[in-house]
C-alpha cells in the first residue's frame, strides 16, 4: 500500500457549459501544478461534467462519451 502524496493540490478549474443533447452541462477541468525548475505547469487530470438539471457528474471519457460518477 502507499502513502497518499499530500504536496499535490488538486484544483477544479471552470471551463465552459455546454449543450449535449437535451442537456446542460458544467465542464470542469481538475487537475494540478506541476513545479518543475521553478515553473508551475498545470495538468489535467480529467474532465468532469455536471448536468445543470440533474445535479449528477460524469466523467469525461476519451471516446467524448460520458461515464456517470457514482459513489
Amino acid at each position: 500500500m502507499s502513502v497518499a502524496d499530500t504536496s499535490i493540490n488538486e484544483q477544479w478549474l471552470f471551463d465552459s457549459i455546454r449543450q449535449r443533447g437535451k442537456s446542460k452541462y458544467f465542464i470542469y477541468n481538475v487537475g494540478h501544478d506541476n513545479i518543475d525548475d521553478e515553473i508551475a505547469v498545470f495538468v489535467s487530470d480529467s474532465w468532469v461534467y455536471i448536468d445543470t438539471l440533474t445535479r449528477k457528474l460524469y466523467g469525461g471519457q476519451p471516446d467524448e462519451s460520458l461515464k456517470e460518477w457514482k459513489p
